[in-house]
C-alpha cells in the first residue's frame, strides 16, 4: 500500500470513527435529554386549555372523553356528560408530572412497575393520551404503579410512568389513578330534590298497588301514609322520610340512551314526586337482573303551590274614641313577649321552578339510569314494607 492509499484509508477511518462517536453521543443525549427535576412533558403546562380529547386504554377497555361546545362528553356512553372534575384532575396531574429518577429501560422489568404494554390482556398499565381539537397529540403516557406518600410525606405521592413509544421508565412526583371504565367518568349525581320541598310521593306498582305518602304543609309535621290500609300503621316515620328522600342526592351506577329502551306496562313501577313549589317528577322503573333502571321526566303544576295570601277586608272608618282604644291595645300587645313561631322554608319562585323543569328534562329525559340499589328501593317502596299491624 503506497502513501497515498494509506492517507485515503486513514481519512476514511477517521470519518467512520467520528460518525460513530457522533451517533453514540446522540444516543447518550437522547437518554439523558430528560433530566430529573423537569416536567415529564415540558410545555404541556401551558397547553392544558388546548386539550380537547382524553383517551384511555387498558387492555380491551377504551374510554374517549371529548370536549364539544365547552362540554365534556363520553363517546362510549352515547356522549353522556362526563364529570369535568375528573377530566381536569387527570389533565392537570399529567401536566404537573415532574421527574424524580430514571428507572429501568428493560422491557422484561416493566411489569414489576405496571408500565408494560397497556393493550395486552390482563395488563395493569393504563395509557392516557391528551389531544387538541385537531386530534394532534399533546402527550401520551403509560401510567403504572403509584407509591402513596407516608404519614410524614402527605401529598407527596409518586408514580411510575413511561412515555408512549419510549423505553425509559421514570418515577415522577404526583399520584394518579386513572379510571378505565366509561361509566367511571360520568357525573354521578343526577337528582337532588331536598326533602323539605316534598309534598307528596305516589308509587304505583305493577298490578296497581299504590303507596301514597304526603305532608300537609312545608316545614310542619311528619309524612303520613295517605292510603293506609285498615288495621295497619306505619312501621316508622324514618321509613316514610326515606321514601320522601328518594330523589335527594340520587346517584347513578350506569347510563344508556332512552331511545329504543322499553318499559313494559306489566313490569313498570311509576313514582310521582310532587313539591310544594309545583315541581312534579315522574320516574318509570323496571328491574332487570337485580338492577333498577329508571327514566325521569319533569313538569310544572302551579296548583300545588300555596294559595296567595289574601288582603284583609277593609273595616268601617273608626271613630276617634275607637282609635284611642286601639292604640292602647296595640301598646299593651307590644309590651308582651312575642311567641316563638317556626318559619317554614321559603317556596321556590314559580319562574325558577319552570326553569328547573326545562333543565331536568334536558339532562334526564333522554337517558335510562341504572340507580344505586338502596336509593332505588326507596323510590319503588311497597306498602308491605312500610306498615305493620296496628297495636
Amino acid at each position: 500500500m503506497n502513501n497515498k492509499q494509506i492517507g485515503i484509508f486513514l481519512a476514511v477511518t477517521i470519518v467512520v470513527v467520528i460518525a460513530a462517536v457522533v451517533a453514540v453521543n446522540q444516543q447518550q443525549r437522547a437518554v439523558v435529554n430528560q433530566q430529573a427535576g423537569e416536567y415529564l412533558f415540558p410545555g404541556l403546562e401551558t397547553k392544558v386549555n388546548d386539550v380537547a380529547k382524553v383517551e384511555v386504554v387498558k387492555g380491551e377497555d377504551h374510554v374517549t372523553i371529548q370536549r364539544t361546545d365547552n362540554n365534556w362528553k363520553i363517546v362510549e356512553k352515547d356522549n353522556y356528560p362526563a364529570d369535568f372534575t375528573k377530566v381536569k384532575e387527570v389533565v392537570m396531574k399529567i401536566a404537573a408530572f415532574t421527574t424524580i429518577e430514571a428507572k429501568t429501560k428493560i422491557p422484561e422489568n416493566y411489569a414489576k412497575l405496571n408500565v408494560e404494554d397497556p393493550t395486552q390482556e390482563d395488563t395493569k398499565a393504563v395509557q392516557v393520551s391528551l389531544k387538541d381539537d385537531a386530534d394532534n397529540e399533546l402527550a401520551s403516557v403509560i401510567v403504572g404503579r403509584m407509591e402513596a406518600g407516608g404519614f410524614s410525606t402527605v401529598g407527596q405521592d409518586k408514580t411510575y410512568v413511561r412515555k408512549a413509544n419510549d423505553e425509559q421508565v421514570w418515577l415522577v412526583k404526583g399520584g394518579l389513578v386513572v379510571d378505565e371504565e366509561p361509566s367511571d367518568w360520568v357525573t354521578e349525581e343526577i337528582l337532588n330534590i331536598d326533602v323539605s320541598r316534598v309534598k307528596k310521593v305516589e308509587i304505583t306498582h305493577k298490578g296497581g298497588d299504590t303507596v301514597i305518602i304526603e305532608k300537609e304543609k312545608p316545614g310542619e309535621g311528619d309524612f303520613i301514609i295517605a292510603n293506609l290500609p285498615k288495621g295497619k300503621e306505619a312501621k316508622s316515620q324514618s321509613d316514610l322520610t326515606q321514601v320522601a328522600r328518594a330523589m335527594q342526592t340520587l346517584r347513578l351506577v350506569d347510563v344508556e340512551k332512552a331511545e329504543g329502551f322499553e318499559f313494559p306496562e306489566d313490569k313498570t313501577m311509576t313514582t310521582e314526586l310532587q313539591t310544594f313549589d309545583g315541581l312534579v317528577i315522574t320516574a318509570k322503573t323496571v328491574k332487570q337482573a337485580g338492577a333498577y333502571l329508571t327514566n325521569f321526566s319533569a313538569r310544572f303544576d302551579p296548583s300545588l303551590r300555596p294559595a296567595e295570601e289574601t288582603k284583609p277586608e277593609a273595616t268601617p272608618e273608626a271613630t276617634q274614641e275607637d282609635a284611642g282604644k286601639e292604640g292602647d291595645e296595640q301598646k299593651q300587645a307590644a309590651e308582651q313577649p312575642a311567641p316563638h313561631a317556626a318559619t317554614p322554608p321559603p317556596v321556590k319562585d314559580a319562574a325558577l321552578v319552570q326553569q328547573e323543569v326545562t333543565q331536568l328534562n334536558q339532562q334526564l329525559s333522554p337517558w335510562v339510569f341504572t340507580l344505586n340499589k338502596s336509593k332505588a328501593k326507596n323510590l319503588v317502596e311497597e306498602m308491605a314494607d312500610l306498615v305493620k299491624d296496628k297495636s
